[in-house]
Parts: C-alpha cells; sequence; structure tokens
C-alpha cells in the first residue's frame, strides 16, 4: 500500500466527497479494526452543575427595566397610548424580577442559617 493511497481517503473526505461513515479504523499494518459496542467505555455520571446567577447581574435587568419602564410612562403621559401593552409587560417582567432576587436572598438566609446546624 503506497502512503497516498492511505490518505486519500482522508483528502477526499475533506474536500466532501466521501462520507464519514466510508472510512474504516485502520491499525498501524494497514489491516481494518472491527468496532464494538463494547469498545467505547460509557462517561461516568456527572453531577448536575448548577449555575448561579450573579446578584449583581439580577441587579442591573432589574435597574434597565425600571429605566425602561419609566421612559416608557413618560412617553404614555405625553400621548403615546399605544405602548400601554407595552407598559403592562415591562411591570410584570419588573414583578418576576423582582420576586426571583427575594427567592435568592430567602435562599441565602436559609442556607446561612442550616450551616452552624451542619458543622455540628
Amino acid at each position: 500500500m503506497a502512503m497516498s493511497d492511505h490518505y486519500a481517503p482522508c483528502a477526499l473526505r475533506a474536500r466532501g466527497l466521501l462520507p464519514n461513515h466510508a472510512a474504516q479504523p485502520r491499525t498501524r499494518d494497514g489491516g481494518s479494526v472491527m468496532l464494538t459496542r463494547h469498545a467505547v467505555r460509557p462517561a461516568a455520571p456527572q453531577l448536575a452543575r448548577i449555575h448561579r446567577t450573579p446578584p449583581g447581574s439580577l441587579q442591573r435587568k432589574i435597574d434597565r427595566v425600571r429605566n425602561a419602564r419609566a421612559q416608557i410612562a413618560r412617553k404614555i403621559t405625553d400621548g403615546e397610548e399605544w405602548m400601554l401593552p407595552l407598559l403592562k409587560r415591562f411591570n410584570t417582567e419588573l414583578a418576576s424580577l423582582v420576586e426571583t432576587q427575594d427567592l435568592l436572598f430567602q435562599a441565602a438566609e436559609i442556607a446561612n442559617h442550616a450551616a452552624p446546624h451542619r458543622a455540628a
């Protein structure tokens, strides 16, 4: 087997002329390797990671919604009544963000209270 014959499938696959499933794994001497379903070890189970939202980030969102709501309220008082549904949506969004922030503070208080009991 010539060296160029060995690399030909890779070059054809890179150009999109040969599908990926057509290539068979090869050993060092050029023979085929038979794959079995037991050849690959299953991944170890991992613990779920909880991505916490930094309190500053949530506070920035709340501040942005409050500023936007204030601008919308000014435009509504200037006669832009078509913005009333938008004001309603921003009020709902603000209530949701404040509720989330309250729950985060509550969870922190519970965790801080539970920490001394675990240490004992």
